[in-house]
This record gives structure tokens, sequence and C-alpha cells, in this order.
């Protein structure tokens, strides 16, 4: 009977690894649904968001990631959702400015072309042999450089810098998802956050709708700084 116990501890890190990616992907999709639906619901009401109450709603984000982020060892099933659905609605609310500053066909094909991009990143992550774990600490420097980066554009104004920025920018966000996916891949051995695994979902969840959203964002600023 002992010969047989490895063979059924990889079939059930198989079951457990597959139930996870399926919760995952779903939320993942509910997310963008909400996201969608709340921008360009508001986008279409008329409503005129201040630059004041888009910067107050960006920094209210960051700051709703962070508490996610510290909370999510210890809370319950329920608020997990809470906090999934807030988050994108509020995400939202933001994004609905792409409807004012973009035609839709651009939105769209941007769309499309971040989901490609993103698919081959996290298929990528799925079926790598490679370990990357260590690619962790890289892609957090690479992300502060970015945001750095990002921040600057603001007072530069030029458009080859910002079109030099969103390629790299996608670049990273690619290596992140794949990363991200190769985490989730690997949860049950060395990635616990919660010991249900509907808020590990959730977490997961929001990781990757957040790579989705930034190689989206990022592929319509490039081709906006193409045209």
């Amino acid at each position: 009977m002992t010969n047989y116990r490895p063979y059924s501890h990889q079939v059930r890190h198989e079951s457990e690894s597959s139930s996870l990616f399926t919760k995952v992907f779903l939320w993942m999709f509910v997310g963008l649904l909400i996201s969608g639906i709340t921008a360009y619901s508001i986008a279409n009401s008329g409503a005129v968001l201040s630059n004041g109450l888009l910067i107050g709603l960006n920094i209210g984000l960051v700051v709703y990631t962070f508490i996610i982020c510290f909370t999510i060892s210890r809370i319950t099933s329920p608020v997990a959702y809470f906090y999934f659905i807030t988050y994108t609605a509020l995400e939202g609310i933001v994004l609905s400015i792409i409807f004012r500053a973009y035609e839709l066909p651009d939105i769209y094909s941007a769309f499309f072309i971040a989901a490609g991009v993103f698919a081959v990143a996290a298929i990528y992550g799925f079926v790598t042999k490679k370990d990357l774990s260590s690619w962790g600490s890289i892609l957090t420097i690479l992300l502060i450089g970015l945001l750095i980066a990002l921040i600057v554009d603001i007072f530069v104004n030029n458009s080859l810098y910002s079109f030099v920025v969103s390629a790299v920018a996608i670049l990273i966000f690619v290596a992140v998802t794949a990363y991200d996916i190769y985490k989730i891949k690997n949860h049950s051995n060395s990635y616990k956050l919660n010991e249900n695994e509907n808020v590990c979902a959730i977490f997961y969840a929001l990781e990757i709708y957040l790579d989705f959203l930034n190689i989206f964002l990022h592929v319509l600023r490039l081709k906006s700084s193409s045209d």
C-alpha cells in the first residue's frame, strides 16, 4: 500500500490546485465584470468626476489594498467577498474616465490584446518547470522603478517617453502575471495565506485582476502614444 501513497498525494494536490484555480479565475472574471459594468454605467450617466475625486479614489484603493493584504490571514469568506466586490466596484469608478479619453474600438482592441498577452504569461507560469520563487524581490524593485517612471511621466508629458514606459510596464506585468500564477500553482506547498481556500482564492483573484488591468491600461496607453 505504501507504494501508492506518493501517487495518491499527487492526485490530491492536483485536485486541490484545480479547485483553487477554478475559484481564482471565476472571481477574476466577476471582478472584471463588476469594474466594466460600473465604468460603462458611470461614463454613460453623464456624471463628471473631478480630478480631486479621482485622486482620492486612487489613494483610497492603495490604502484598501494594504488593508486586504494585512488582514487576509484572519478574515472569513464573507468579508473577503465584500473586500473584493467593493474594491472592483471602486476601481470601476476610476476606470470610467477611459470611456471619455478613448474611442470604444481602441478600448475593445486593447482589451483583447491584453487578454492574449495575459493568457500567454499565465500559461507560462502554470507549465514552467523553473523555480520562479526568486522573482519576487526582483519584480518588487522593478515595480518601484516603474512607479517612479510613471510619476515622472506626469510631468514630462513626452509621447516617446510615455511609449517606452508603457512598453516596459507591459513586460514587467507579464512577468508579474507568470509569477503570480506560479504562486497559485504552488499554493498548497509554500504560499498558504489562510486555511480557508475561498479567502485565498479571493486574494489571488485580486492579484491577477490587477495584473490584467495593468496590462490592459498600458496597452491602451501604448496605442494612444503611438497614434
